[in-house]
């Protein structure tokens, strides 16, 4: 008999220090498919101009479990740190279309809508303030000077 069920996905934790994503199945999925851009954060279970898509995060190769690590991208990254969501817990949901991944037969996970988006199970917070990486340049003419950092400030 050929597996049909769809894996469901049962919750996430997020540690912004650490720039992961941590996704719990219901049933071994198979990480090599993983598409970021079926995952949306939420500051609530509504769809608000806020949201933010995952693009190029990568998923840290665990290949065949119920719970993969999704490192996120400095781009991702930056983008929930500068949006008015995942602050806290309490205004961290995500969703998930059905493209975001599938179990060992391929079955696609059940889509979670945002109107049914799921809270952030374990959060820590962005704690750790941006550096000054580099001087990138500095004009004795104009007196100006552009700094980098190592997250948007």
């Amino acid at each position: 008999v050929a597996d049909r069920v769809r894996p469901h996905l049962i919750g996430f934790e997020v540690d912004l220090n650490q720039a992961q994503l941590i996704l719990s199945f219901d049933e071994v999925v198979n990480s090599s498919s993983f598409n970021p851009a079926a995952y949306t954060f939420h500051a609530s279970q509504n769809q608000g101009t806020s949201d933010v898509t995952l693009t190029n995060s990568t998923m840290q190769l665990d290949l065949y479990s119920t719970s993969v690590t999704v490192i996120l991208s400095a781009f991702d990254l930056n983008h929930v740190r500068l949006s008015p969501l995942c602050g806290t817990s309490s205004n961290c949901f995500l969703s998930v279309t059905s493209e975001g991944m599938a179990d060992m037969n391929s079955n696609l996970v059940n889509e979670i809508l945002a109107s049914n988006s799921l809270n952030v199970s374990q959060f820590s917070a962005d704690s750790q303030p941006p550096e000054l990486v580099a001087l990138s340049v500095f004009d004795m003419n104009s007196g100006s000077m552009e700094l980098v950092f190592s997250e948007s400030a």
